[in-house]
C-alpha cells in the first residue's frame, strides 16, 4: 500500500514527459505545420471561388381559414354524402394539402412546363444568343428539372403561427425571386381550379340526386348544398387570394446565400492544420524507429562476432 503513492507519482511524472514530447515535436515540425495550413487556406479558398454565387428568396404565406361550415340543418345530409367517393366538401386550402402541393412533382412539372424552366435552372448549358443547348454538354432531361428544382426549394410550415415559408434558390437574385413568384401564381391558380372542379362535380351529382328524391326536406336541404357549390365555384374564380394570403412577397434578396467563402476557407485551414500536425507525428515516429535501429544494429556484426571468440 505504501507504493501505491509512489506508483501515481511516478506515472504522472511520466504523463508530463508525454506532453512535453509531444510539444517538442509540434515546435520541431511548427514550420511544416504551419507551411501546411496555409496551404489548405489558400486552397480552400480558391476552391471557393470557382463555385457559383447562389442567391436564395422567401416568401411568407398564410392558407385562407375555413369557414364556418354548413348550416346545422345540413350537417347530417353533408355527412351522408362525404362517403361517397366523387364527393368532397372540405376546403381546399388547408394547410396539410398545400404543404403536400408544394412538396410534391406535380405542381413543380406544372411550373416547369407553363414557364419553361429548363433553361433557366440550367443555364450554364443554354446559350441565350442561339436559344439552344451548348454544344458537347448534355440536355437535360424533364426528370432532371425536377430533381433540380426539388434542391433548390424548402418548405416550412409554423402551426403556431398558421403559416407557410418558401424559399427558392437560384444562380441570380432577380430569377430566384421571379421563380419563386411564378409558383406562387401556379400554386394559387392549381388550388382554385380544384376547387372549381370539385365544387362543378358536387353540383352535378347533387343535380342529379333531385331526381331520385321525393321528399320535399331532403330536396330543399339538397337545393342549399347546391347553391353552396355554386358560390365556391364563382369564388375560386374570381378571388385573387382564394387558396392563401401572400403576407411577405418574395423580393431579391441583396446577399448571396452561397458559398460561405469564409467558412470554406477556415475549413479548409483547420483541416490542413489537423493533417499537418498528424504528419508531423507521424514523421517523428519514423524518425525515432530509425534512431532505435541504427543505435542497435551500427556495430559490423562480424566483428562482434570475432571479437566474442
Amino acid at each position: 500500500m505504501q507504493d501505491t503513492p509512489r506508483y501515481q507519482e511516478q506515472h504522472r511524472g511520466t504523463d508530463e514527459v508525454d506532453i512535453i514530447d509531444y510539444l517538442l515535436i509540434l515546435r520541431r515540425r511548427a514550420l511544416l505545420i504551419s507551411a501546411l495550413s496555409i496551404a489548405g487556406l489558400v486552397l480552400a479558398f480558391a476552391f471557393s471561388l470557382l463555385l457559383e454565387d447562389r442567391f436564395k428568396a422567401k416568401a411568407v404565406i398564410s392558407p385562407v381559414k375555413e369557414g364556418g361550415g354548413p348550416p346545422v340543418g345540413l350537417s347530417l345530409l353533408v355527412q351522408q354524402l362525404e362517403s361517397v367517393p366523387s364527393m368532397s366538401f372540405s376546403s381546399p386550402s388547408s394547410a396539410p394539402e398545400i404543404l403536400a402541393l408544394l412538396n410534391s412533382n406535380r405542381l413543380r412539372k406544372k411550373l416547369i412546363e407553363r414557364h419553361g424552366l429548363l433553361p433557366v435552372i440550367f443555364s450554364d448549358r443554354w446559350d441565350r444568343e442561339k436559344k439552344s443547348w451548348r454544344a458537347g454538354e448534355r440536355v437535360p432531361t424533364f426528370h432532371d428539372g425536377l430533381r433540380a428544382l426539388e434542391r433548390s426549394m424548402s418548405v416550412k410550415h409554423s402551426p403556431k403561427d398558421n403559416t407557410i415559408t418558401i424559399t427558392m434558390e437560384s444562380s441570380t437574385a432577380e430569377e430566384a425571386a421571379a421563380m419563386l413568384s411564378r409558383l406562387l401564381t401556379v400554386l394559387n391558380e392549381h388550388l382554385s381550379e380544384e376547387a372549381k372542379r370539385v365544387a362543378d362535380s358536387n353540383r352535378r351529382y347533387l343535380e342529379s340526386q333531385l331526381k331520385h328524391t321525393p321528399d320535399p326536406l331532403i330536396r330543399q336541404n339538397i337545393y342549399a348544398l347546391i347553391a353552396q357549390q355554386i358560390e365556391a365555384s364563382m369564388m375560386a374564380g374570381v378571388m385573387e387570394n382564394f387558396a392563401f394570403k401572400v403576407i411577405d412577397p418574395p423580393d431579391a434578396p441583396d446577399r448571396r446565400s452561397s458559398p460561405k467563402r469564409h467558412l470554406i476557407a477556415l475549413a479548409g485551414f483547420v483541416a490542413s492544420m489537423v493533417g499537418g500536425t498528424l504528419l508531423a507525428f507521424v514523421l517523428e515516429f519514423f524518425k525515432s524507429r530509425r534512431l532505435r535501429g541504427d543505435q542497435t544494429g551500427n556495430r559490423n556484426p562480424i566483428r562482434s562476432e570475432l571479437e566474442r571468440k
